[in-house]
């Protein structure tokens, strides 16, 4: 019995000596955990900031502040290295432009904050389809302001003058949809209250 103790005790210890992880981070019971695959790297996952406003919600380091603090709000296990607001700010500053201007990756699947599964990849999130609705996944219950075309590209017309003006129609996303309309749907005036920012979060 002291044998099989000292062993048990010992594996561990040799683990994060020789590799700095624990012998326990990779296998878990729940594969769609956000905290599954930490050890090397995570996936992405979408969450919306929880007060609802117009479309003057400011400049990107303002809405990215949302998304931080909604982030610790929430007090979850969601990945905290990199927090950023899931919107079309502008031409370069477009959704699709996230991987080469804030290091997203591409490859890993896209979930909601409980796990469930949106899109495979990158590539898929951004297809015109999604394989649920964000309602259903838990990320949002209310529409979200988008600023996006169905690819992920920034429409100009339609961001409420960069996210700084309440006069201009802008787009949101609709969150009971699985086609293009997820993510480009209804358009209100931007001075319409009543929608939330997506926030999207993963580590390193």
């Amino acid at each position: 019995m002291k044998k099989i103790l000292l062993f048990g005790l010992i594996i561990p210890a040799l683990c994060w000596a020789l590799i700095g992880i624990s012998c326990f981070d990779a296998p878990r019971d729940n594969v769609n955990d956000p905290k599954a695959d930490n050890f090397t790297g995570s996936d992405l996952f979408l969450f919306s900031t929880a007060s609802e406003a117009d479309g003057a919600i400011g400049t990107r380091d303002d809405i990215d502040t949302l998304c931080i603090n909604r982030r610790i709000a929430l007090d979850s296990d969601l990945p905290s290295d990199h927090v950023k607001a899931f919107i079309g700010m502008d031409s370069p500053d477009a959704i699709n432009d996230m991987p080469a201007n804030y290091g997203l990756p591409t490859w890993v699947q896209i979930k909601g904050p409980t796990g469930s599964i949106i899109a495979n990849n990158w590539a898929d999130l951004l297809d015109g389809t999604i394989m649920q609705s964000l309602q259903a996944a838990g990320v949002s219950s209310v529409n979200w302001w988008s600023g996006a075309d169905y690819n992920g590209d920034t429409d100009t017309s339609l961001n409420c003058n960069n996210w700084v003006s309440g006069t201009n129609p802008g787009v949101v996303g609709d969150i009971t949809a699985i086609n293009s309309s997820w993510i480009y749907g209804p358009q209100p005036n931007c001075g319409t209250s009543g929608y939330v920012v997506l926030c999207i979060c993963w580590n390193d």
